[in-house]
């Protein structure tokens, strides 16, 4: 079944110092809760709710910070199953796991890479450049 919402609640981006190339550059996705939450679209009201936090660390010199959620339609028995795991062990089906977490990935690279531009600070992955070619 379908994503059918993604919403930022919480962005941040703060640059304490002059990034260096030396520097190394972290990144984190956590999912830190999941709960039903009542939509009116659909045949069920029902929808997963997957709280995010997706944070970028340039060392000392710098993070970015997002917060979210990730609205998840499914049928009412599919959702109860899911939310049943994820409160016993943390856990739910590896396909689910692999929608939801490379919707988060997407959405937050994107904004975390403007945020970076805003703050002057790196790119926090390898852009692609464009090399001459030399002929001998």
């Amino acid at each position: 079944m379908p994503i059918v919402g993604f919403n930022f609640t919480e962005i941040g981006s703060k640059k304490q110092s002059k990034f260096l190339p030396n520097k190394k550059v972290k990144s984190d996705l956590k999912l830190t809760g999941l709960e039903k939450e009542k939509l009116p679209i659909g045949e069920s009201d029902d929808v997963l709710k997957f709280l995010f936090n997706f944070k970028i660390e340039y060392e000392d010199c710098g993070e970015i910070n997002l917060l979210g959620h990730v609205l998840y339609l499914d049928d009412l028995k599919k959702i109860d199953e899911i939310l049943k795991k994820w409160e016993g062990k943390k856990n739910m089906p590896v396909d689910l796991m692999d929608t939801i977490l490379n919707a988060i990935l997407f959405r937050c690279h994107i904004k975390a890479l403007m945020l970076s531009q805003d703050v002057n600070l790196p790119p926090h992955f390898k852009m692609p450049r464009v090399v001459p070619k030399v002929e001998n």
